[in-house]
């Protein structure tokens, strides 16, 4: 059984999505179970780590009941639904919500943003007022709880929206 905190491996530039699948590979072939310790339950990080498909997730903010069934479930069972901690499922429903409550034209200028666009040569491209791509940006970024381009641009990645 192999326990990690999740900003260790987030943190890591060399840690993507080639590698995760990878070393979760190599896990399968040794038979070494994953567990996943997440300190932040930022609403945005939580698609990333439900694909990082560990065997069981585990909020620091749970109690350590929580723990315990992971670890249970992680040395008992032979089940490939992988065990999520009842914060860290509360902070997924959350996230759902928040996100599928996007505009398609919020959604469209987030996604153009992290594809490295001005607001400004959005505005041009789509022909739209500035002010109103900047509103878009705006209420995207309030309804996924982040605060700057560099967590927004964080958040497109993890969401996989520019693959």
């Amino acid at each position: 059984m192999l326990l990690t905190e999740f900003h260790y491996l987030y943190g890591n530039k060399a840690w993507d999505h080639a590698a995760n699948k990878k070393f979760k590979q190599l896990c399968l072939e040794h038979h070494v179970r994953r567990g996943l310790l997440v300190a932040d339950n930022n609403p945005w990080l939580m698609r990333r780590i439900v694909e990082m498909e560990f065997e069981a997730a585990v909020s620091m903010n749970d109690d350590i009941s929580e723990l315990n069934k992971a670890i249970d479930y992680i040395l008992r069972a032979k089940e490939t639904t992988p065990f999520v901690s009842s914060h860290l499922r509360a902070s997924l429903s959350a996230a759902r919500k928040r996100a599928d409550t996007l505009s398609s034209r919020e959604w469209e200028v987030v996604y153009l943003v992290a594809q490295g666009y001005s607001i400004s040569e959005i505005a041009a491209r789509k022909s739209r007022a500035l002010s109103t791509v900047a509103t878009q940006k705006h209420n995207a970024m309030k309804k996924l709880n982040v605060s700057n381009n560099s967590e927004l641009i964080k958040y497109i990645h993890t969401a996989g929206m520019l693959k």
